[in-house]
Parts: C-alpha cells; structure tokens; sequence
C-alpha cells in the first residue's frame, strides 16, 4: 500500500512539475497565442449565402410553398460579409494580385535563434530581385527521433509558405506548433534586416 502511495505521489509531482515548467517556458501558453498571427481567409473563396435556402432537393419539398421564390437559374446568389467593402466577386478564373515586386532589399539575412521548446529554430532567407527566393534552415530541433521527424515534416511547408506569402506570417502546422513558431520568429528577424 506504502509503495502505491508513493508511486502516485511521485506521479503527481512529476505531472505538476512539467505542467509548470510548460507554463513558465516563454511566459505560458496565452504568451504563444498572443504572438501567432492569423490571415483572413483567402479572397478567392466566395461566401455562402445563408439566407438562401436551395430548394429543389426531395428533403426540403414541403418547405418551399411557404417559402420565397427560389431564384432563377439565370439569377445568381451573391452573398458578402457584414464587414465586406462593396466590390466585384471574384470569379475562379480571376488569377491572385501579384505581390510587389521589389518588397526586400538582394541578398541573404540570417534570422535570430528561436526557441522551439525542443531546441533551437535559425534560419537564413536569400532575396533575389526584390522577392523571398529560398530559406535554409540553419538550426533544428533534431536531439530526439521525434523532434527529427516533425522537422523534417514541417520545414518544408514552411519554406514553402512563406515563400508564396512573401512574408513570415505563415499558417502553423498542426502537430508543429512549437517548431513553426520559432521557424516564424526566425525568418521574421531575417525579413526585418531585409527592408
């Protein structure tokens, strides 16, 4: 029993122990929130419009005597944000504006070191003509065989990320959070010495 007892407590220390450590790393979680930056959903995704009901299907039938009209088929839903500007609706065949072309001063900038709780995160972002051409991973969490294969995941859609965004402010990756912050930090640095 005196051996249970033990083992419990023991366990409940060491649960407690790592829940502080977690939290006091970087000033708790809500520290980690505060920095990620989110993007609004891309402009090329139309918006539903919900006070349209589509009427047509069997399930919904008994429904549409009671309410409006359908539309036409020549007519078309067009639905905005509450928020949204007035504007034309763009079509899927309407291409993204290009991004500026000369955003950065040429050459490579070497990011800041950034913790990823794990290990380290650098890198170094290489501008060609104005615009983010590559990033190479400088430093990585790599100690364990866990920290090896979530780099090895998620680096890669980082660089390719921010490559199309022009930007350090990248989507995270699920099951990378850590790494993807840090990786964000870092090249957020090297950008800054790039303006």
């Amino acid at each position: 029993m005196r051996k249970l007892l033990l083992s419990v407590g023991v366990i409940a220390a060491s649960g407690l122990y790592v829940a502080a450590a977690a939290m006091s790393k970087d000033h708790g979680v809500q520290a980690l929130i505060d920095r990620v930056s989110f993007r609004p959903a891309p402009a090329h995704v139309p918006p539903l419009d919900l006070d349209q009901p589509a009427f047509g299907d069997g399930l919904l039938a008994p429904l549409a005597a009671t309410a409006p009209a359908a539309p036409s088929a020549s007519a078309a839903i067009i639905a905005t944000p509450a928020r949204a500007a007035p504007g034309p609706v763009p079509s899927p065949a309407t291409a993204p504006p290009a991004a500026p072309s000369a955003q950065y001063r040429d050459g490579a900038y070497t990011g800041k070191q950034a913790d990823a709780y794990y290990g380290l995160v650098q890198v170094r972002a290489h501008v060609q003509g104005g615009r983010l051409t590559s990033v190479d991973v400088l430093e990585y969490p790599s100690d364990r065989h866990v920290s090896r294969e979530i780099s090895n995941y998620v680096l890669p859609i980082l660089q390719t990320e921010a490559i199309a965004a022009q930007d350090a402010a990248v989507d995270l990756v699920t099951g990378a959070t850590l790494t993807a912050i840090a990786y964000i930090r870092s090249l957020n640095t090297a950008l800054g010495q790039a303006q």
